[in-house]
């Protein structure tokens, strides 16, 4: 947005609720509408059973159509050219929002590991004219109308991380023992558990120390979670090789106080933010081979990839990357170099691109 305001496009922003997004797109230069009422879609149970799924979603189809009608007045009033629509969520309005003829076109972002959602997007996107996923993994999703996807990679920023010790000394870790950073929401998907077994592979006098960067997202299931968490750190003694940081803003510091970064998923994603995020900040990668992932990191190149579920595994890499040197400088060079290719004016150019085209059929 902040990309097609700068080139002069006119953009407006629906959003569900009054929040930090709705105020930063605000100061962006964007016109903003804020739809309390669109917070019952919220209530539909992504992250449950498939029963879950289908019961919350079937009870919030009165709202979603009345939502629905009210973006597509919105969008006529303002006389948009395009509606986009970013998230599963705003994605299940598009048959409603198709009845006012104007072109909808879907970001994908995310793997949904559930059936019964899948069905449920694909459903949906059959009036959709363009779809504008992050890898070929997540655009894969989509059986019914895949000839209208298109990849087009997320846009990833970070500032310039400070140094090392500076790093460390704000986050109060010691500076002569070697960093391994988990930096993922608090969801057993994410895989803190395997890293934290990785740890546990070490001999006590060579153990890296693990720093887990991550709050809770996922509200109750999160904090059940770190508490699962806790109670495996305890139980492998680990208690002094393992630092939870709670939720953090200023990713940089963190990255910049690492050695070496593990995405440890144990469930595949449609991009991995996180990976580019590292390159950005000049940490070498070991990551497991799943999903968008596997379209990232070019292995032995740009970062080290390792099975999932695999605590030895991920140990035996980090391991690698903290012993060798050169194996370190190769892999922090070639990551920022690929991480140029997600830099936001690609990104911006891409997505500009895709909606003239969509304006010359």
């Amino acid at each position: 947005m902040e990309g097609l305001i700068a080139d002069g496009h006119p953009v407006l922003v629906h959003v569900l609720d009054h929040g930090d997004f709705a105020e930063a797109v605000g100061d962006l230069g964007a016109e903003v509408v804020v739809d309390p009422a669109g917070k019952s879609l919220r209530s539909v149970r992504r992250h449950g059973s498939a029963a879950a799924l289908v019961a919350s979603a079937t009870r919030a189809i009165p709202d979603a159509i009345k939502l629905g009608r009210r973006v597509g007045g919105v969008a006529v009033d303002f006389r948009a050219d395009i509606v986009h629509s970013n998230g599963f969520r705003s994605h299940v309005l598009a048959p409603v929002l198709a009845t006012r003829q104007i072109p909808l076109v879907w970001s994908l972002r995310d793997f949904v590991p559930n059936r019964s959602q899948r069905a449920i997007l694909d459903t949906a996107s059959l009036p959709v004219v363009a779809m504008l996923a992050n890898s070929h993994f997540t655009g894969a999703q989509m059986r019914l109308r895949r000839s209208r996807v298109h990849v087009v990679g997320n846009p990833v920023t970070l500032s310039p991380p400070p140094s090392k010790d500076v790093a460390r000394a704000a986050l109060g870790l010691p500076l002569e023992r070697p960093v391994a950073l988990v930096a993922a929401h608090l969801h057993s998907w994410k895989g803190h558990d395997i890293a934290i077994r990785a740890v546990a592979c070490f001999a006590p006098a060579e153990r890296p120390l693990l720093v887990i960067a991550g709050g809770d997202l996922y509200g109750a299931e999160s904090r059940v979670y770190r508490d699962e968490l806790l109670e495996l750190v305890s139980s492998l003694g680990l208690e002094d090789d393992v630092v939870f940081l709670g939720g953090v803003s200023d990713m940089a510091a963190v990255f910049g106080a690492a050695d070496v970064f593990v995405h440890a998923a144990r469930r595949p994603e449609g991009f991995g933010r996180v990976i580019v995020e590292a390159w950005l900040a000049d940490c070498p990668v070991v990551a497991t081979a799943l999903g968008g992932v596997l379209e990232l990191v070019d292995p032995g190149v740009t970062g080290l990839l390792v099975p999932p579920d695999n605590a030895a595994a991920i140990a035996a890499a980090v391991k690698a990357v903290l012993g060798d040197a050169e194996l370190r400088r190769q892999l922090v060079a070639n990551g920022r170099a690929h991480a140029a290719n997600f830099a936001p004016r690609a990104h911006v150019d891409a997505v500009e691109g895709q909606y003239a085209a969509i304006g010359a059929r």
